[in-house]
């Protein structure tokens, strides 16, 4: 079966282009002839896409400042732009992407819309047809959703649009339990099911043997922060002293604090980073995805928003719950976990949702 990929694959996000890989390289195990369709959405590359130093702009924000902002821009220069070019390789190398970015003239057997965020309207900004299957397609190309994320409700003016999309698709999951609570209250005739996100569907072993190893013999503590804060970064300070461990910064904001030696980590360097960690702590769910594949020691930090949404739903599968701390006083010592049951579970209902999507 031809199956197109529609997520956000070309975000400059770990997370992102992981879930990405994961949903491909299975299908392709099983089989199919699967390709990302590379359709770039222009707010996420305005996003993720290089921009350089503003110089004057700078200057005029605070001119006293300047020549600081400066030279912490020339001593990190050479760490962003090879992290954003080991990502441009990542997505135009490791992924396969389809030749074309017109659906139409490329027929598909099915079209899988996810994983990820795919429908935050905040990050797409509004309703992006493209991302709810409400585009021109030959008429026996099926279309689903798999493992669809929001971060936030949308708002009344949308669900008009948005239902009209739903109930034309041929499959609707998402990632969240919440979520899935959330959308049987505003559309209690459509069938929504809950499906694990794609990392899961390849094993330990398989994402050991894709992970780049750091070039570091002693332990550490590897803390990587998908959003920036203060807080929680004098968090993971204080988790790391306890244990008389270094450190290791990893930031999606490259202007935000990165030690220098994760700085530029490609997407499989950053496996390496949680895999050879002695304690992994993150309020990024992904990186919190990959501590339970490896079976690390690990602490999820709440942010006290919506996107703990995310995290107590997968800390709840797996029956963790008590690895999601807001301050330091609830760390204790962790008893260990064998999750290997749960991510096979959560992996078959993943599998059979895709299965019944190929069948019908």
């Amino acid at each position: 079966m031809r199956i197109g990929i529609i997520t956000f694959h070309r975000a400059h996000n770990y997370g992102a282009v992981l879930q990405c890989y994961a949903l491909q390289h299975y299908l392709i195990l099983n089989g199919h002839n699967a390709e990302v369709i590379d359709y770039n959405n222009k707010d996420l590359w305005a996003y993720y896409g290089w921009r350089d130093f503003e110089y004057e702009n700078k200057i005029k924000d605070n001119p006293i400042k300047y020549p600081i902002r400066l030279y912490k821009y020339i001593k990190a220069r050479r760490h962003q732009i090879l992290r954003y070019k080991k990502f441009v390789f990542f997505q135009e190398h490791i992924l396969n992407l389809s030749a074309t970015k017109t659906i139409f003239t490329s027929p598909y057997d099915l079209i899988l819309i996810g994983s990820d965020q795919v429908w935050n309207t905040s990050i797409t900004h509004g309703f992006n047809p493209y991302y709810w299957g409400t585009f021109n397609k030959p008429k026996s190309t099926k279309v689903a959703t798999f493992a669809a994320s929001l971060r936030f409700h949308w708002r009344e003016e949308q669900l008009g649009d948005i239902y009209n999309a739903l109930k034309r698709l041929d499959g609707i999951s998402v990632r969240e339990k919440s979520t899935k609570e959330y959308m049987n209250g505003l559309f209690p005739d459509l069938k929504i099911s809950c499906v694990s996100d794609p990392v899961f569907l390849l094993s330990s072993e398989q994402w050991k043997s894709f992970a780049k190893m750091p070039n570091i013999h002693t332990p550490y503590v590897f803390f990587y922060q998908a959003e920036t804060s203060e807080s929680i970064y004098r968090i993971a300070l204080d988790i790391a002293s306890q244990r008389n461990l270094p450190l290791m910064v990893l930031s999606a904001d490259q202007w935000a604090v990165n030690s220098k030696e994760c700085h530029s980590s490609s997407p499989q360097e950053f496996l390496g980073w949680i895999l050879n960690a002695s304690l992994v702590i993150t309020s990024s769910f992904h990186a919190l995805a990959f501590s339970i594949i490896f079976e690390k020691d690990f602490y999820g930090i709440s942010l006290n928003d919506k996107q703990d949404d995310r995290l107590k739903n997968i800390v709840s599968s797996f029956g963790i719950a008590d690895r999601l701390i807001d301050n330091v006083s609830q760390c204790k010592k962790n008893n260990s976990f064998s999750p290997s049951n749960d991510i096979e579970r959560i992996k078959k209902e993943a599998t059979e949702y895709i299965s019944q999507i190929m069948a019908n």
